[in-house]
């Protein structure tokens, strides 16, 4: 059942237009990897899913529901959750003040409570009290992430997590998001880094000037010479 259906949108920034009649659906319970390079539009995509710049023509359904033109809160309300580029914590604030910020009001049975964060990040509980800005790189990805997961997400994207981390620290954050996958979520994983990512994902797009020009499961891109030549400087 696919729990994002994204139709043929075109999304711009004032009269620049980025996004060019793009489509593509997330499966519910899937890893899909969307790679790229700098500047073909990813991140606009995560933009356009969010509600911060909301495409022009084409359409959004989330869990059934056009969203195309709804606002931000509103589509965190019906269970899209993100994890932003660049982590983006509250500096001042402590680590559980991040957390309790983004607490989801309306709770399911087995949702994501401050306990269970603490459970699948102890780093954090044991940080819970320093301000976020105090924390090491890797720490405050592991907060972002805790963060999205707080507002009880149906399906989380996760935009360029591996980004300005040292190696060893994307392993453990690649850790945890295979964990992730293993209990069933669904994610939406934005990264540059093709190695990592076709790790997890259960499906790929790639993206070059504001359209997806390929889609195919991770190992027909591992073999795919060409395509990564062309689109992914590899």
């Amino acid at each position: 059942m696919a729990i994002i259906e994204v139709e043929n949108i075109h999304t711009y920034y004032g009269d620049s237009h980025v996004l060019h009649g793009l489509s593509m659906t997330l499966e519910e319970g899937k890893i899909l990897g969307l790679l790229g390079r700098n500047g073909v539009g990813k991140t606009t995509l995560v933009g356009s899913l969010m509600g911060f710049n909301p495409p022009r023509r084409g359409r959004i359904i989330f869990k059934g529901k056009d969203i195309t033109s709804h606002p931000s809160h509103r589509i965190v309300k019906l269970g899209m959750g993100l994890v932003p580029q660049g982590r983006r914590v509250f500096p001042t604030l402590s680590v559980e003040e991040n957390l309790i910020v983004a607490d989801s009001a309306k709770k399911r049975q087995g949702g994501w409570s401050l306990e269970r964060i603490y459970q699948f990040f102890p780093i954090l509980k044991e940080r819970r009290r320093q301000r976020a800005k105090t924390l090491s790189g890797g720490e405050q990805q592991m907060l972002a992430i805790g963060r999205g997961l707080m507002t009880d997400p149906d399906c989380l994207i996760l935009d360029e997590p591996s980004e300005g981390l040292a190696p060893l620290i994307i392993q453990q954050v690649w850790e945890i998001i295979e964990k992730l996958k293993e209990e069933g979520h669904t994610i939406l994983l934005v990264e540059q880094n093709v190695a990592l990512a076709l790790k997890l994902v259960d499906w790929v797009f790639v993206m070059s000037k504001g359209a997806v020009v390929y889609s195919s499961s991770p190992e027909d891109l591992r073999n795919n010479g060409e395509i990564k030549s062309k689109y992914l400087g590899l």
